[in-house]
């Protein structure tokens, strides 16, 4: 519900589906390596979009067309040592995520969809 009105119903997994923007992707290296893991990131992930950067980590928003949960796995546990990333993760969309989304849309006047 947004503003006293239903804008979508479904299960969990078809909001997050329909609405999120795909996976996060967080990654925690070696400071000097920033910019590699950048290039890697926004080369191997087409329209990517860093949503948060400090020294040694980051967080990206990776669209899920055409990238499988495993796919994406597999690429950076086979890059992770050249890019000396230490610690990583993938995450799908959350349920809040996908309401921020939805209420912002209304905040800009966009319209939203009802399934």
């Amino acid at each position: 519900m947004v503003k006293g009105q239903i804008r979508c119903i479904g299960s969990p997994q078809h909001l997050k589906n329909k609405f999120g923007s795909g996976y996060r992707l967080l990654l925690t290296y070696s400071p000097d390596k920033q910019l590699e893991v950048h290039n890697f990131v926004t080369s191997h992930f087409a329209g990517c979009k860093l949503l948060e950067s400090m020294e040694g980590f980051r967080m990206y928003d990776v669209n899920a067309v055409g990238n499988s949960l495993a796919s994406l796995f597999a690429l950076v546990e086979e890059n992770k040592q050249a890019m000396s990333i230490s610690n990583w993760a993938i995450s799908q969309t959350s349920l809040k995520q996908v309401f921020l989304h939805l209420t912002k849309q209304q905040n800009e006047n966009q319209p939203l969809f009802s399934e």
